[in-house]
């Protein structure tokens, strides 16, 4: 048989015997598939080589250009709100806390102020959005009395030595207007109206005046905290006028109405949190 062979020895010398075999070799290997069996079955993939530069790029797909999902993957990710963006039919509660001044008359001469440094007022609301920038609802306040020292009989504030104890609370409707919702920040407007009843204990002796809380206006600022969350400062100013009374000192009691009455305030400043349901 004759020797498929490219060299042959003779000697210490190599001798080119057939060297058109080279060119068959050549062709052959260009016309190999690209998937080779080996001895044990096995399915080995050979891929040409890559150009300089050249790196696999993902598979797409079909139909689907590159930009597009892109733009998409980018839109769904910023699809979420920076804060109360509630749309209508949402729900918020809020809670604030802050400082009242008391400004006016509880009665005719007989000033609001007098052995009274002010209250702190724990501030409830809840409102249904009927937009997404007007809001409706109630408000229920507990501010707990802080009185003044009275160093000398007579003098008003809370006698030394006494236990003294008072709460001024506030029921009510109000209307909120936000200028952007949803955004990072956001300011609103308010108002509403109530009723207020102010309680006054020292020791044995207990006192009520009550009435109408005619307007109160609002304004403050949220900044966005969460999903649906904020939180930021509020300033309010309220006018009522008390025109009930009711006392109890030793066992004896007496109720009515204020014959001269006068208008008072309450200058509230403090802080808010809310969050949409």
């Amino acid at each position: 048989m004759q020797k498929l062979a490219l060299w042959s020895r003779a000697g210490d010398d190599f001798e080119v015997r057939r060297p058109g075999i080279i060119c068959f070799v050549l062709g052959l290997t260009l016309a190999l598939p690209a998937a080779a069996q080996t001895a044990d079955g096995e399915i080995i993939e050979v891929l040409p080589p890559k150009e300089d530069g050249e790196t696999d790029a993902p598979e797409e797909n079909p139909g689907q250009d590159s930009d597009d999902s892109a733009e998409w993957d980018y839109s769904a990710s910023s699809s979420g709100s920076w804060g109360n963006d509630g749309g209508a039919g949402s729900v918020q509660v809020g809670l604030r806390l802050g400082f009242g001044l008391p400004l006016g008359e509880a009665s005719k001469n007989n000033d609001l102020g007098d052995g009274l440094i002010g209250q702190i007022p724990l501030w409830l609301d809840v409102g249904y959005k009927v937009s997404p920038k007007v809001l409706i609802g109630l408000y229920a306040s507990v501010g707990f009395l802080i009185f003044e020292s009275a160093s000398a009989p007579g003098d008003s504030g809370c006698p030394d030595g006494a236990d003294c104890s008072g709460t001024d609370v506030r029921l009510g409707a109000q209307l909120h207007y936000f200028t952007n919702p949803g955004g990072p920040t956001s300011f609103w407007l308010g108002g509403g109206f109530g009723y207020e009843w102010f309680s006054v204990s020292v020791e044995s002796s207990d006192s009520q005046v009550r009435g109408f809380e005619y307007i109160n206006g609002q304004l403050g600022l949220d900044f966005a905290s969460g999903d649906n969350t904020a939180i930021g400062p509020f300033a309010a100013i309220t006018v009522g006028q008390f025109d009930k009374f009711k006392a109890s000192i030793a066992n004896q009691s007496s109720d009515g109405d204020i014959e001269q009455t006068g208008m008072h305030q309450w200058l509230m400043l403090g802080i808010r949190g809310t969050t949409d349901l």
